[in-house]
């Protein structure tokens, strides 16, 4: 497949798999400087690779590479011919998902984000060394680097995310178009495009995420609700006394929310059904009975039609068996009973 190679030191990227099987969770390198011109990497073409020959001596047709979709944008210039990216301007680096590199500025706000600063609105990188407070919204276009905690607040990202503390409060809601690196989280909602890294623990939070969702062997998953197109791999999950968690691998996170919702309207209508025919029993208000079976045919049809296979039409019949032969969900130390599992459909 076509690769980008990098000119420049970028720094580990935190959750990828090292050479022993192991994954790196040192911290990732964030505002890396470029210069006016200077190389920043170059994508090497892919191969259509060689035949192979099986043992009998029959030859086996090979797999030619895949072209890596690749999005410029910036201060970052590509030249299609040479497959060299520039800079076009002297700046911070921007490495979104490992194929989309952008060049911008970079902004310091010392403090907090209070009334003082007010809301945050900036087309760069942006360095908070303190904590974003309650109700206070910041939006940037490049790398996000949270010295302190995101309260009740909302965030969106379009590079990657960094949280030294903690993202905290039913009403803070993250949208981060790169990787996510955070060291704990209570209650929220986060929405990743990339990868998730979590260091310490999620309580009573909903992560959804389309790369893989990585956390530290000595992490705590509790009461959580973590959904990926990806793999998952954890740390420990659940309690003896929590709420139980709910798992998802190989999903589309969107679609998943629709599953559940559904699920949800199902049980309501149950009860609805079964209150019913306690008060009234098989006889009385036949019509009512009939209209609530109806309705509990109906979303049990949708939740079986519905395909939640990542790159999968969701009305196909594709049971994703090659995507899926990757996917994992893998637990380093304890699981608890209660929790929940889910591998593509």
């Amino acid at each position: 497949d076509s690769f980008l190679r990098f000119e420049i030191e970028v720094g580990p990227l935190p959750g990828t798999i090292m050479g022993n099987g192991k994954i790196d969770f040192r911290d990732r390198k964030m505002f890396v400087g470029v210069a006016k011109g200077q190389i920043i990497a170059t994508r090497v073409p892919p191969t259509n690779g060689t035949p192979g020959i099986t043992v009998l001596g029959d030859e086996v047709p090979q797999i030619p590479g895949k072209s890596m979709p690749l999005t410029v944008s910036d201060g970052a210039e590509y030249d299609e011919e040479s497959g060299i990216i520039r800079a076009v301007h002297s700046g911070i680096l921007s490495l979104v998902n490992e194929n989309s590199i952008k060049v911008c500025a970079k902004q310091v706000i010392p403090g907090n984000i209070d009334y003082s600063p007010g809301n945050i609105k900036s087309q760069d990188a942006v360095e908070i060394n303190g904590t974003i407070l309650p109700g206070f919204k910041v939006k940037t276009h490049g790398d996000l680097l949270l010295g302190g905690n995101a309260r009740s607040a909302k965030i969106k990202c379009k590079g990657n995310l960094v949280v030294k503390g903690g993202i905290l409060g039913d009403k803070c809601k993250v949208k981060v178009s790169g990787d996510a690196d955070f060291g704990f989280m209570e209650k929220g909602h986060l929405r990743v495009k990339g990868r998730v890294i979590i260091r310490k623990q999620a309580y009573y939070a909903t992560i959804m995420a389309d790369g893989e969702i990585h956390c530290t062997d000595s992490s705590q998953i509790m009461a959580g609700l973590l959904m990926s197109a990806s793999s998952l791999n954890l740390g420990n999950v659940g309690s003896a006394n929590s709420p139980h968690s709910l798992l998802a691998a190989g999903i589309a996170p969107g679609r998943y929310l629709r599953y559940l919702k559904m699920r949800s309207n199902l049980r309501e209508i149950e009860q609805e059904r079964l209150t019913f025919l306690q008060r009234y029993g098989l006889k009385q208000k036949v019509k009512q009975r009939e209209l609530l079976e109806k309705a509990i045919g109906a979303l049990h049809h949708d939740m079986t039609k519905l395909n939640l296979i990542p790159g999968v039409d969701p009305n196909s019949t594709d049971n994703g068996a090659e995507y899926l032969r990757t996917i994992s969900i893998t637990v380093q130390g304890t699981i608890y009973s209660g929790t929940e599992l889910q591998i593509g459909n």
